[in-house]
């Protein structure tokens, strides 16, 4: 088993965040990393955009990455762990008349656009709409900036994360759509089936 073991993640606070003194701090962070240190691993993590640790990830240069969303082509290729939490994802917009949408089918229906995060898989509801109805944008932040300014009808958010950031004061207020919402289960993702499982046992003697 390798000692040092590089994990990457997007900035998802306050799951995952990098502190204004450079140093690294977050609820899943400080899960997935007390748990590689329990399966003996010395963890090296990177948090960056998600584009840019997605492409290390491809290149070899990390081994894994974690809040991770499946996909039938990510599990044909890699290995994930045990369920690490559940994520509540839903919309946000400043169009009153949005507040009713019950299905992500109705976005295309009605011509209208979300904003999402570059190369972020958000499970099927949102995956499976064309491209046409999205517009990327590198973090939360900035896709919330598009439906503030207009650019996109819609901001598809972790519930978790934008919550953080009113709180925070670094976003104005949106109205959310509740008949949007649904449970995102996130996993870590590795390279190698050995990884995987080693932070499985060690996340099930954690949890017990």
């Amino acid at each position: 088993m390798k000692e040092v073991i590089r994990v990457g993640a997007d900035p998802f606070p306050p799951y995952q965040y990098v502190n204004a003194d450079g140093t690294l701090d977050g609820l899943d962070y400080r899960v997935v990393k007390a748990v590689l240190e329990r399966a003996g691993y010395t963890p090296k993590i990177t948090i960056d955009t998600w584009s840019k640790v997605w492409s290390c990830f491809l290149k070899g240069e990390l081994d894994a990455l974690f809040q991770v969303q499946d996909t039938p082509e990510r599990l044909a290729k890699y290995f994930f762990s045990k369920r690490l939490r559940d994520a509540v994802t839903g919309a946000v917009t400043l169009k009153k008349e949005l507040e009713s949408l019950t299905s992500y089918k109705e976005i295309p229906e009605q011509n209208l656009s979300i904003a999402v995060i570059e190369g972020f898989s958000y499970g099927y509801q949102i995956d499976s709409l064309a491209d046409t109805s999205k517009k990327t944008y590198p973090d939360t932040l900035g896709l919330l900036k598009a439906v503030e300014t207009g650019e996109a009808d819609l901001g598809i958010v972790d519930q978790g994360v934008y919550t953080h950031l009113k709180k925070q004061g670094k976003t104005g207020s949106f109205l959310t759509i509740p008949g949007l919402e649904y449970l995102r289960p996130l996993y870590v993702m590795f390279r190698e089936s050995f990884d995987r499982d080693a932070f499985n046992s060690a996340l099930e003697n954690k949890r017990g």
